[in-house]
C-alpha cells in the first residue's frame, strides 16, 4: 500500500459517552422505546416458565446488524420527515437559538437545515439552500448504515455563494446522533467515502496548503490517520529563518518545500527541492540539520502511515475512496412531504 500525502483542513468530530445514564429533556417515547417497554412487561408475565430457548439461539436482548439497520431506516426516514429529532453536538450550533434548550451541551433538534442557513445568515441572504442531497453510507463496515447529508449554498464565504455543511448521523439506542461534521468553501474541502474514509485539503494562503485523511469508525468517532502542512518559498523558512535567509533568502521562486506530517500524534519533517537551486536547498537543509531538525523520506512516513492504519483495525474496504450513492430530493416522488423542501430555492 502506498501513500502520497501532503497537508489539510480538518473537519469538525464529536464522540458521545454512550455509557451516559442521564435522559435528555424533552424526549419522546419512540416506536424502539415503546416496543422495549411492551417486551418488559412480557417477560414480567412469564417469569417462572422454563426457558425452552435452545442453546444455539442468540441470547435475548441482542440483535443482528440486519435488525438494527432496519430500525436505522426506518429512523433516518423519521428525521427526514420532521418526526424525530437528533442529537447535535453544541460545537456544531454556535450562533444559533437552539442551543438554549440544550442538555450537557447536546441540542435536540428537529430541523437541522434552518440551524445550519441561521449560523451564516449574514451572508446567505435568502435563507434557501441551492441543494441538499443524501446518502447512506456504513462507516466501519459494520452493517449498520450512516445518514449523509449535504447543504449547499450557504455563503460560508461569501455572499450566496456554493459553499456547503455535510453531517453524519448515526443511529444508537434508538435515537439518531450527529457524530461528524464538515465544511467546503472557496479555500477547503471536505469528502466522505462509502464506508468512513474521510478526506480534506484546504489552503492558508498561497504557499501553504494542507491535508488529512482520517476514518469515521462503527462508533462514530472519527481516528486520524495522518494530517500533512505543506509550505513552499518563504513560509518554508518557519523550520529555521536565519539559514533560509543565509541560503534561499534573495530567491523569489518557490524552490523549497517542507511538509509537516502528523502521525499518531507525532510530528515529522520532510521536504522537496527544484532541481535548479539544489545546492542552494542541499546548504539550508544542511544548516537545520545541524540545528536538530531531523528530516524524513516518503517511504519512512508511508509506512508510518501504514503501522498507524493496523493499529487502528482498518481495512482495505474502509479506505476506499469511493463516492456515496446521492439522492436528490427533487427527483423523489415523497419531495412535498420532506421537512428540507422548504428550503430549497
Amino acid at each position: 500500500m502506498m501513500f502520497v500525502i501532503c497537508g489539510c483542513q480538518k473537519g469538525e468530530s464529536a464522540s458521545r459517552d454512550s455509557d451516559s445514564d442521564e435522559s435528555p429533556k424533552f424526549i419522546r417515547v419512540d416506536e424502539d422505546e415503546e416496543s422495549a417497554n411492551e417486551e418488559s412487561a412480557d417477560e414480567e408475565m412469564t417469569k417462572g416458565v422454563a426457558d425452552e430457548t435452545p442453546a444455539s439461539e442468540e441470547p435475548a436482548g441482542e440483535e443482528s446488524a440486519e435488525e438494527t439497520n432496519k430500525k436505522a431506516m426506518k429512523a433516518y426516514e423519521e428525521f427526514l420527515t420532521e418526526q424525530r429529532a437528533v442529537y447535535v453536538p453544541g460545537m456544531y450550533c454556535e450562533g444559533s437559538a437552539v442551543l438554549d434548550g440544550r442538555e450537557d451541551n447536546m441540542a435536540y433538534i428537529y430541523d437541522i437545515f434552518a440551524m445550519e442557513i441561521d449560523k451564516y445568515k449574514e451572508r446567505n441572504t435568502d435563507g434557501k439552500l441551492q441543494n441538499f442531497m443524501y446518502s447512506y453510507i456504513d462507516c466501519g463496515v459494520d452493517g449498520v448504515e450512516e445518514l449523509l447529508l449535504e447543504m449547499t449554498g450557504l455563503g460560508i464565504y461569501d455572499m450566496d455563494d456554493d459553499s456547503s455543511s455535510c453531517y453524519v448521523i448515526r443511529y444508537e439506542g434508538g435515537q439518531l446522533y450527529a457524530c461528524y461534521r464538515a465544511e467546503s468553501w472557496a479555500r477547503s474541502w471536505t469528502d466522505i467515502h462509502t464506508y468512513g474514509y474521510v478526506s480534506s485539503a484546504g489552503s492558508g494562503g498561497a504557499g501553504t496548503h494542507s491535508e488529512t485523511g482520517s476514518i469515521i469508525d462503527a462508533d462514530g468517532v472519527e481516528q486520524s490517520i495522518y494530517s500533512c502542512t505543506g509550505m513552499h518559498g518563504w513560509d518554508a523558512s518557519f523550520v529555521n529563518p536565519e539559514a533560509y535567509d543565509a541560503t534561499l533568502g534573495t530567491i523569489q521562486d518557490h524552490v523549497m518545500g517542507i511538509y509537516v506530517y502528523t502521525i499518531d500524534g507525532v510530528e515529522y519533517y520532510s521536504y522537496e527541492i527544484d532541481e535548479n537551486y539544489a545546492d542552494e536547498c542541499k546548504e539550508f537543509v544542511s544548516l537545520c540539520e545541524q540545528q536538530g531538525t531531523v528530516f524524513s523520506t516518503q517511504e519512512e512516513l508511508d509506512q508510518l502511515v501504514e503501522q498507524r492504519i493496523a493499529s487502528l483495525g482498518i481495512t482495505e474496504r474502509m479506505l476506499e475512496t469511493s463516492t456515496p450513492e446521492w439522492n436528490d430530493p427533487k427527483e423523489d416522488s415523497e419531495y412535498g412531504n420532506y421537512n428540507y423542501n422548504m428550503y430549497l430555492e
